[in-house]
């Protein structure tokens, strides 16, 4: 005797199960991509696919040739929305300065942009994903060999490990500044200067402005800096506060070799590097508006 799982269903289960409208219904998904997506060992979040190493114009369609439908799929989610976000930042590395101050922003831009990024092949998926977002708004965005040892390899600067390493440490102020070296590449010098406004929430996390450029922390990683803020600040408009971030026992700004051996210690303490200071070179990202030839 035949049974109909449709008719026994309720219409609200049959509307959690329907599709989005406008999309198709999702197919079966293949026993290797279900495997692909898995989580890993120790970790909630599924495994990141192995994509290609390819440059920026090959690497969608060079990961949607190789890669399952699933896992692909759980990729071009990441890299289509990284695109979105690249081509809207256009307009901030297009802005007038120095050449030192445009390798910042190209850096600020490219860490918001990658940040998120949990596993080395979710860091490279990010990464061609800005550049090809970038490429569709004229922008050139060129790391040198120097930059890509900068980045150790492609390793994210705040996966799950990492994260959890920084919880653990005992003192609060140094895992808001080893979180803030890990996340943004600033110097000691730099990290002396911050003060609690110059952090703030957002959609996303926290927003960290430093010498006139932007940086973020994804919401999973910015527990030790919220508390550090909010240790200095108290309750309060924690925005217009002026108070400096980091401060010695007699509350006076730390120096910048005084929040070196503290994020130094720190990170021996918690088992981790600390990340390059340098993401990009001066001259990373060409507009190719200007390169172009004119034509008579």
């Amino acid at each position: 005797m035949g049974f109909s799982c449709r008719a026994a269903a309720s219409p609200g289960q049959l509307a959690a199960l329907a599709p989005p409208a406008g999309r198709p219904p999702a197919g079966p998904r293949p026993w290797r991509a279900a495997l692909a997506i898995l989580p890993g060992p120790g970790n909630t979040d599924p495994a990141f696919p192995a994509v290609p190493d390819v440059e920026f114009p090959l690497f969608r369609a060079a990961a949607r040739r190789l890669l399952d439908p699933a896992a692909f799929a759980y990729v071009d989610a990441i890299y289509l929305d990284t695109y979105a976000r690249a081509g809207a930042c256009a307009g901030l590395l297009r802005g007038r300065g120095t050449a030192a101050r445009a390798g910042d922003r190209a850096a600020a831009v490219l860490q918001q942009l990658t940040i998120d990024a949990a596993s080395a092949g979710e860091v490279l998926t990010r990464m061609r994903a800005a550049q090809a977002g970038l490429f569709a708004e004229g922008l050139l965005l060129d790391p040198s060999v120097h930059a890509a040892r900068g980045w150790r390899n492609n390793q994210p600067r705040l996966d799950d490990a990492t994260v959890t390493r920084l919880r653990g440490l005992a003192d609060p102020a140094a895992a808001a500044a080893i979180t803030l070296t890990r996340a943004t590449g600033m110097r000691p010098d730099q990290l002396g200067a911050l003060r609690c406004c110059d952090v703030s929430d957002s959609e996303a996390g926290l927003s960290v402005r430093t010498r006139g450029v932007t940086y973020r922390l994804p919401a999973r990683a910015a527990g030790p800096v919220r508390a550090a803020v909010l240790d200095r600040a108290g309750i309060g408009d924690v925005t217009a506060n002026r108070e400096p971030l980091f401060t010695g026992a007699a509350g006076a700004p730390m120096t910048g070799r005084q929040l070196h051996k503290l994020c130094s210690q720190g990170a021996i303490r918690a088992g981790i590097t600390l990340s390059s200071p340098r993401w990009l070179p001066d001259h990373a990202v060409t507009d190719l508006r200007d390169a172009a030839p004119a034509v008579s």
